[in-house]
């Protein structure tokens, strides 16, 4: 079921994107782990803007969704957890959500009480070219000096001790 779930996703995504920017993606261009995580600027649903430069010096889990995308919904909560456990170590965690509909998304996350920010990227702005997402959910880790340390695709339980492990070792690293 999750990797039917990844696939209509990526079908999706695939559709969308060649609809909405005329562009191909460039996977190849995508940045790998290691490498410093692209810029981007977008609103939270509030309508304050947000940059991961501003937010640099933090650990950050920077994950793309839909309110429609049923493995994205089935790791809100545990990612929501990880973030309210965590933020006073220096994590953040920031949803990119790509719904068409800022009101019905609006109207999840009010349901959902998610603490941490959600932005919408209904234009992809932040997502296809910058980050290269086939599918959803995809969650980057990105350390304190702003480098992607580690990839999550699918759904993810983030309360698992070998999850929290990892981005215990990235916020306490150096």
């Amino acid at each position: 079921m999750k990797s039917r779930c990844f696939l209509c996703s990526i079908v999706l995504i695939l559709i969308f994107s060649s609809a909405g920017s005329g562009k191909a993606l460039a996977l190849d261009e995508a940045p790998r782990i290691g490498e410093h995580a692209p810029p981007f600027v977008l609103r939270d649903i509030n309508g304050s803007t947000v940059s991961l430069a501003r937010h640099k010096g933090k650990v950050i889990l920077l994950n793309f969704w839909a309110t429609w995308c049923h493995a994205c919904s089935a790791e809100m909560s545990s990612m929501n957890d990880l973030y309210n456990s965590l933020k006073d170590k220096g994590l953040e965690v920031f949803a990119v959500s790509i719904d068409s509909s800022e009101k019905s998304l609006k109207s999840y996350i009010a349901k959902k009480t998610i603490s941490f920010p959600v932005l919408f990227d209904r234009n992809g702005e932040g997502y296809f070219e910058q980050f290269g997402v086939i599918g959803l959910p995809v969650t980057f880790v990105i350390d304190r000096q702003g480098v992607l340390v580690d990839k999550f695709l699918g759904t993810t339980d983030w309360d698992s001790p070998e999850i929290r492990s990892k981005i215990l070792r990235v916020i306490n690293a150096k």
